[in-house]
């Protein structure tokens, strides 16, 4: 047994004094190279009816969600933005039935005869598909009766398809000592309750001093509207991960000459922070950066295959945004920026990307 920890220890030693990764991520890790050309975008600010709150945002062909102010009975309220108008408050707050206590999106819709998003609300552990145009729940799922073995609630679903629903379960430092149980998703069924899959990205390990457990392997997650991958933008690091959501197969795409998973360990330093949002549509991924330039942002572009399409850069700061969208219709990025102490949206057309 000695002689075994021994081994062990050696192992470790070698990896870190070869200068190798230390092993954290399940997967295949792409190198990917920048862009040698970017692209300057300048956007064109929407004109919205009455004070905007700075919030999160999302889009779908003619319907704006954007959050509301602190002191209304709603959590959201839709703009029409060809018209600029105001047509409908979303989400009322409140325990009772049809409200909401906390209500979060993943920009997942559901089109048929009305365009409907749906809601999350983490404190009562439901989903809710609201109709944007009115306010009206289509359908609920209770999720208070799917087995969770972490201590929060999950951080985010995504509904599959009639009867199945991936569910994000957050890291946590169970024993308060800086060693991590990775964050993980899974397949249930909600009509029986029943996990079906349990997809574990990461390793345990000890992690910073200078992160919390809730960070450390932070991502922004959005679903292929046709629910086949999933995309995660790395706070920590420039690195989209790519899932397939049948098999749990992941893949790291990282650009090259930029942190790799050594950073989340270092006992003291500053951490540089990279996707703030990402939003998505059947052929792109788009990455907002964190950026401390203070004329421009940067979005990365990849494909669904992990190519590093295309680099944009808007003509907006990035300490000034508080929120991306992406309209999959009309193929418009939304900015929702601060501006002399005044929220306001701006759009940008990325139609020129597609073939």
């Amino acid at each position: 047994m000695i002689m075994k920890k021994i081994v062990i220890l050696i192992s470790i030693l070698l990896i870190f004094s070869c200068g190798g990764e230390v092993q954290i991520f399940n997967g295949e890790i792409v190198i990917v190279e920048q862009p040698a050309t970017s692209d300057n975008l300048y956007g064109t600010e929407l004109k919205l009816e009455g004070k905007l709150f700075r919030d999160g945002i999302c889009v779908y062909d003619s319907l704006m969600l954007i959050s509301a102010d602190t002191l209304s009975a709603y959590r959201f309220c839709t703009y029409n933005i060809k018209t600029g108008k105001q047509i409908a408050s979303v989400a009322r707050k409140g325990m009772g039935e049809d409200e909401f206590v906390a209500a979060s999106y993943s920009e997942q819709y559901s089109v048929d005869s009305s365009i409907c998003l749906w809601l999350y609300d983490y404190e009562k552990v439901e989903c809710s598909l609201v109709d944007l145009s009115d306010n009206s729940i289509q359908k609920h799922i209770d999720l208070s009766v799917l087995e969770n073995e972490r201590e929060y609630p999950f951080g985010r679903v995504f509904i599959l398809n009639d009867s199945l629903l991936l569910a994000f379960s957050q890291g946590e430092d169970l024993y308060r000592n800086r060693n991590l149980s990775p964050p993980l998703y899974h397949i249930f069924n909600y009509k029986t309750n029943e996990e079906l899959a349990k997809y574990e990205f990461y390793n345990g390990f000890r992690y910073s001093e200078k992160l919390n457990p809730q960070m450390c392997l932070y991502s922004q997650d959005r679903i292929k509207p046709d629910r086949s991958s999933l995309a995660m933008g790395m706070r920590y690091l420039r690195q989209i991960n790519i899932m397939d959501v049948g098999t749990g197969k992941l893949t790291g795409y990282r650009v090259a000459d930029t942190p790799d998973f050594n950073i989340l360990t270092k006992k003291s330093r500053k951490f540089a922070s990279y996707y703030l949002w990402i939003c998505v549509d059947d052929s792109f991924i788009y990455g907002a950066l964190n950026s401390k330039d203070e004329k421009s942002s940067t979005i990365d572009v990849f494909d669904w295959n992990g190519n590093f399409q295309k680099e944009l850069i808007l003509d907006k700061k990035m300490a000034n945004i508080n929120s991306i969208a992406l309209d999959p219709v009309n193929r418009c990025l939304y900015l929702l920026s601060d501006e002399k102490d005044e929220a306001k949206v701006f759009r940008y057309d990325v139609s020129y990307l597609y073939p």
